[in-house]
């Protein structure tokens, strides 16, 4: 995951926004797995490999499809050494992360456009699958999943100001940290959206289940067009803002 951060961070592509905040997630729920916080680590650590699995897949699955389309989709390849013969990186790329790397290839979006396209597609699309692939219903389970909110809130306002002082100052300014209780409690209310539907998932017949999955998909697509703010010309600022202030990343965990 630090890798294809690097590798979007040095082009300034938009897409590396989204990959910094899921660097502190992933970074934070493993170290709070090490340190014993949760019911079941072994079993937090499978579900934080397979969600991970769906942002990578198409990740990969798009920036292999889209190289003769853009320079830097072969930049991406090349530098992370992506094997693009891999049968589900030859797959439609699912339709929200699609619609996401498409409206970021424009660079016409914000840093904040960014981090909700990418929120929206991984939370409001694919948690719920993750929750079914996993079979995750239990008390035990439930208690797990829920205390990856308490992490969320304690390293949210890190995350945000490191983003900003990359890619946006106003996400690092104090006006902006008013914004913090919000973005979690969307974030939160997003997860148990998510849980529910993976209940649903569950006990749902096949055909059911489908037709379910299908009208989740609808939604998080429906969703991500309040993030399309459809900026009229290139955002050459936000692009000059980065290129300034590349820096190593040094992320400590948020307690």
């Amino acid at each position: 995951m630090t890798q294809r951060w690097q590798v979007l961070d040095s082009q300034c592509l938009p897409s590396s926004v989204f990959a910094l905040l899921y660097l502190y997630m992933t970074y934070n729920i493993r170290y709070y797995i090490q340190n014993q916080y949760f019911n079941d680590g072994n079993s937090l650590t499978s579900f934080t490999l397979k969600f991970a699995s769906y942002f990578a897949t198409a990740y990969d699955s798009y920036y292999c499809q889209t190289q003769n389309q853009y320079a830097f989709s072969q930049i991406v390849v090349q530098q992370q050494s992506i094997n693009c013969a891999k049968p589900e990186l030859q797959k439609p790329v699912n339709p929200v992360w699609k619609n996401v790397f498409d409206y970021q290839v424009l660079n016409k979006s914000y840093v904040v456009d960014d981090l909700g396209l990418g929120i929206n597609a991984h939370i409001n699309r694919e948690l719920a699958s993750v929750v079914y692939d996993l079979n995750y219903k239990t008390t035990d389970q439930k208690q797990d999943y829920d205390r990856v909110n308490d992490i969320l809130q304690a390293l949210i306002a890190t995350a945000t100001v490191d983003i900003g002082q990359r890619y946006d100052p106003l996400l690092s300014s104090p006006e902006f940290s008013l914004a913090y209780s919000a973005a979690i409690a969307i974030l939160i209310g997003g997860r148990q959206n998510a849980w529910d539907n993976g209940q649903l998932y569950i006990s749902a017949p096949p055909p059911l289940r489908k037709n379910l999955m299908l009208a989740v998909q609808t939604t998080a697509l429906t969703a991500a067009q309040a993030f399309e703010t459809g900026i009229t010309t290139t955002n050459q600022q936000r692009i000059a803002y980065c290129q300034a202030h590349h820096s190593p990343i040094n992320i400590t965990p948020s307690t």
